[in-house]
């Protein structure tokens, strides 16, 4: 008989016995273990599921009130963004008259497209110099004549589109002179029409290009406060002229601005469809008014465009098949380009349309395909030469290529067109001081002839670049040619009278001539404009002195010292010591 089961083991630490299948330990082993909760089939204890649960609520309620925070921070951040006032930058604001002017109203181009449309359009610049000289007899009577040649032949309905094309800016100069226009041509449409297109463009410059929901309350009141006039004008055109087909395509960009359903704006394009059964401009507002983002969807789009292939009437229409691929390729243009290229490529299958030709643009600058871009832009502008996107667009693909010269003619054109536009603005500023920063650095390093030729090519881009003339004086002041010089800190000067460095040039050239009346001259006109500068205080006192002007000097230099001049304060202490 056994004395025992043959499985138990004696704990060489304690001799004492225990069996290993039941405990880790012999009893004086287990003593010094930490005991735990009994449990059942495996399940943690009730102690352990109820840490873990208030564990999980204090994570859960730390995690919630952390996205409560952030959204709460991000909507405070987005109610704060209000609506800003348009402004044209100040290197636009300098530029001279508008260039390319010819004094005709027609681009002057021959010949029709593919569709029978004709390759002659409106120039929009002429169409604006109308405007701003006052002569507003005149622009009626073009603008009613192009909607007379429409109603003639269909196939002429970009003329009144692109002529109202040429008020679709923001500038609040221009709408100033549509008012002005509107008083003198009362009983003409043309003028309340522009004057709609300009506040549209007015209201979504307010609204901004952010996303709806990333867009304030305050944006949004902004921009249905200035639809409100747009509708009314809208109606007082059509008023005037029932077949003004234009103006319903202007309805429905209003109708997208108010929020307005499908529904609505399908009765928009019904109504103008009235007046022009084939017409595709109106076709194609309505298809990017029910865009997905709008409202509608892609596949509304596309049903639509199947229906209108009246193609033995208007073979144009074809390419309204492309729309909701013109959309698709936008929106995936700046993110995902090798993805965007085959939405644009499947739009144009339908046709060139402009907008086709420069989505695709977009999507080749993207991918750092810059003569590909140049190319596309190049074939929408020849369709519609004087689009601003596509002035923007191949002007930026030229910039990113350093074909800066016709980067800038890009951008100046665009600028023409639309004062207010922010992004030619900014690139043609960033181009004309690279390329003036570029020249300094080449006349620094002992190149002043090539300094010089740099200077003159900005100059050849943007005629009134103050800062071109500014260096190019510095440049000829080096070179010792002092008449050059002047003439160049002089038109610095007018161009920017307020520009400190104009008038410390021209000090140093004027001095090399001893015309010391001229500097206190010159020195005196610019402190009227900032008369707490002390750079100018201090040198004009030099200029004191070395006339003999003691006391005046000494006001100078001491006025200098008060507003922090250290240079001033040396001079000061060193030669009109306090007594």
């Amino acid at each position: 008989m056994s004395d025992g089961p043959t499985n138990r083991v004696r704990c060489e630490e304690h001799g004492l016995i225990y069996d290993p299948t039941v405990d880790s330990g012999c009893i004086v082993c287990r003593r010094g273990q930490t005991p735990s909760e009994p449990t059942a089939n495996g399940l943690p204890s009730k102690a352990t599921v109820a840490l873990v649960m208030s564990l999980s609520v204090l994570v859960l309620g730390g995690l919630v009130g952390g996205i409560y925070v952030y959204f709460d921070r991000l909507q405070a951040r987005i109610e704060a963004d209000g609506p800003t006032e348009p402004e044209v930058g100040q290197v636009v604001a300098a530029l001279p008259g508008i260039l390319g002017h010819k004094g005709t109203i027609m681009l002057g181009r021959k010949g029709t497209d593919e569709y029978g449309y004709p390759k002659d359009l409106p120039d929009k610049l002429t169409l604006l110099s109308l405007l701003r000289e006052k002569r507003f007899e005149e622009l009626s009577a073009h603008i009613e004549s192009f909607q007379s040649a429409f109603e003639e032949d269909f196939r002429n309905e970009w003329w009144i589109a692109v002529a109202m094309g040429a008020f679709s800016t923001a500038d609040r100069d221009i709408g100033n002179a549509i008012d002005h226009w509107v008083e003198a041509t009362p009983n003409s449409f043309a003028p309340y029409l522009a004057r709609a297109e300009h506040k549209i463009s007015l209201a979504w410059h307010y609204r901004g290009g952010k996303w709806g929901y990333l867009t304030s309350k305050k944006r949004f009141k902004k921009m249905r406060k200035i639809l409100q006039p747009a509708a009314a004008d809208v109606d007082r055109a059509l008023e005037l002229h029932p077949d003004l087909v234009e103006a319903w395509s202007t309805r429905l960009r209003l109708a997208t601005g108010f929020n307005a359903d499908v529904v609505t704006k399908t009765k928009i394009l019904e109504d103008g469809l009235r007046h022009c059964p084939y017409c595709f401009g109106i076709r194609g507002t309505y298809l990017m008014k029910i865009e997905p983002r709008w409202g509608g969807s892609y596949e509304l789009m596309e049903r639509k465009a199947a229906d209108w292939q009246y193609t033995d009437k208007n073979p144009k229409l074809r390419q309204l098949l492309g729309f909701a691929d013109l959309d698709r390729c936008q929106l995936l243009a700046e993110k995902k380009p090798h993805k965007a290229l085959g939405y644009c490529n499947r739009a144009l299958d339908h046709g060139a349309h402009a907008a086709f030709l420069s989505a695709k643009g977009v999507a080749l600058t993207e991918l750092e395909r810059y003569d590909d871009a140049v190319d596309m832009f190049s074939q929408a502008l020849d369709i519609l030469p004087q689009s601003v996107r596509s002035l923007n667009g191949r002007g930026y693909a030229f910039f990113k290529a350093e074909r800066y010269d016709e980067a800038a003619r890009d951008y100046v054109l665009a600028t023409r067109l639309d004062p207010v536009n922010g992004h030619a603005e900014r690139n043609l500023h960033h181009i004309l001081a690279m390329l003036v920063r570029a020249a300094y650095e080449k006349g620094e390093a002992g190149k002043i002839d090539e300094a010089i030729v740099e200077y003159t090519r900005v100059l050849q881009m943007h005629p009134r670049y103050a800062h071109a003339f500014l260096y190019r004086g510095l440049a000829y002041d080096r070179e010792g040619e002092l008449e050059l010089a002047e003439q160049d800190y002089l038109k610095a000067i007018e161009l920017e009278p307020t520009n400190v460095e104009g008038y410390r040039g021209l000090d140093h050239v004027l001095f090399q001539q001893k015309r010391l009346d001229e500097i206190v001259e010159y020195w005196t006109r610019y402190l009227k404009l900032r008369p707490k500068d002390a750079t100018a205080l201090y040198e004009r006192s030099g200029t004191y002195h070395r006339k003999g002007e003691s006391e005046l000097a000494k006001r100078d230099v001491s006025a200098a010292c008060r507003l922090g001049n250290q240079k001033a304060c040396e001079t000061e202490k060193r030669f009109y010591p306090s007594r």
